[in-house]
């Protein structure tokens, strides 16, 4: 999928939809503008960069569920990332 170019635009331009759409929603939660606020944004980029880290190493080792996964890197990046 990652090799179609046309399918990588598409993935590219869905990624940034959400990413808005999670940064309006964590700037409601927050009293915050997203317009002019930095939070809402970068907790929007560092969750969906959470989720993609958790896909791209299940699709390397499907043996650990995904869920696990996406629960770990989310309560690594709340407790800010702690050395292992």
């Amino acid at each position: 999928m990652v090799t179609e170019p046309a399918v990588r635009s598409e993935m590219a331009r869905v990624g940034v939809l959400a990413e808005t759409e999670l940064a309006v929603a964590i700037a409601e939660r927050t009293g915050t503008d997203v317009a002019r606020d930095l939070y809402p944004s970068l907790v929007a980029t560092a969750v969906l960069a959470a989720v993609n880290t958790a896909m791209r190493h299940w699709l390397r080792d499907q043996s650990v569920p995904i869920a696990g996964l996406l629960t770990t890197t989310l309560d690594l990046l709340a407790a800010g990332l702690p050395t292992p």
